[in-house]
């Protein structure tokens, strides 16, 4: 199913103007649609529309994927439980979400993107910890800060969390460091340290083989000497990705990660940043 401005169809371009769709019940007898797709409007979104479901949603028990694009505001009823073969789900541009927790009654979810629009924000979705078979994980300019719920999501095996607000504090080492079936950690954010604790990563994530930390802001956050025993965690060096960005990364680097051995890294990349040496 899509709806008109997808990127498989061609339209004239027109002034965007918000508006409100309320799906109407019928759309619960498309039992066999196994693919929901709106798209992504490419103009001015200063203005957001709005996308209501019904309860009859939950009786699409075909469908498999979601993708919603266009910079909206979606509302989901408790039924949405009921999409059970439901596999990944993107909401890739939303404005608001109006997700319930009975979002973590989805057995089979394996993907779960939500990307708000810069500049609004919006909550981690309650529930999302509950998802019993959840790998993959992106939450992009969320507001607040991380709870400590998603640190029992076991299931994880990649993360991606951009911190929308402009003081977020330190990285959330212990929430996440709970994750211990990790192989791909990426966090950006306006942080205000990276904790020397994130070493104890190397031990309760074992499988980790990506680190990707993007530190945003005025350059006042140093690299903790700790940083360099991820060296030890990969037990095959060239098959680990490991990166530093961000204007509010500072100092030098610790002695520790200009030994020579670093080069073994499948990546070893440190750009945007401060760091002198």
């Amino acid at each position: 199913l899509m709806l008109p401005g997808g990127e498989e169809s061609e339209y004239p371009s027109y002034e965007y103007t918000p508006f409100d769709v309320s799906f109407p019940p019928e759309i619960g007898d498309l039992v066999y649609l196994k693919k929901l797709y709106i798209g992504k409007y490419s103009g001015d979104l200063s203005g957001s529309s709005s996308f209501i479901f019904p309860a009859e949603i939950g009786k699409l028990v075909s469908l498999e994927y979601i993708q919603l694009a266009d910079g909206a505001d979606y509302s989901f009823p408790a039924e949405i439980s009921g999409l059970t073969n439901l596999k990944e789900m993107n909401i890739i541009c939303c404005s608001q979400l109006s997700l319930p927790p009975e979002v973590g009654e989805l057995p089979n979810l394996e993907n779960l993107t939500i990307n708000y629009v810069e500049g609004r924000g919006g909550p981690v979705p309650e529930g999302i910890e509950n998802l019993p078979k959840l790998q993959k994980l992106g939450i992009t300019n969320f507001s607040g800060s991380l709870p400590y719920r998603i640190g029992n999501m076991s299931t994880l095996t990649s993360l991606i969390l951009t911190f929308a607000d402009k003081a977020p504090g330190p990285i959330p080492v212990g929430i996440i460091g709970r994750l211990s079936n990790l192989t791909s950690v990426d966090l950006t954010g306006n942080f205000s340290s990276i904790p020397p604790e994130i070493s104890q990563w190397v031990t309760s994530m074992p499988q980790l083989a990506s680190l990707q930390l993007d530190i945003s802001g005025e350059p006042n956050v140093t690299v903790p000497s700790e940083l360099a025993e991820f060296y030890n965690l990969a037990s095959d060096a060239s098959s680990f990705l490991f990166s530093l960005s961000g204007s509010g990364l500072t100092g030098t680097l610790p002695e520790e990660m200009l030994d020579s051995k670093w080069r073994y890294f499948k990546t070893y990349k440190i750009s945007g940043t401060s760091i002198t040496g």
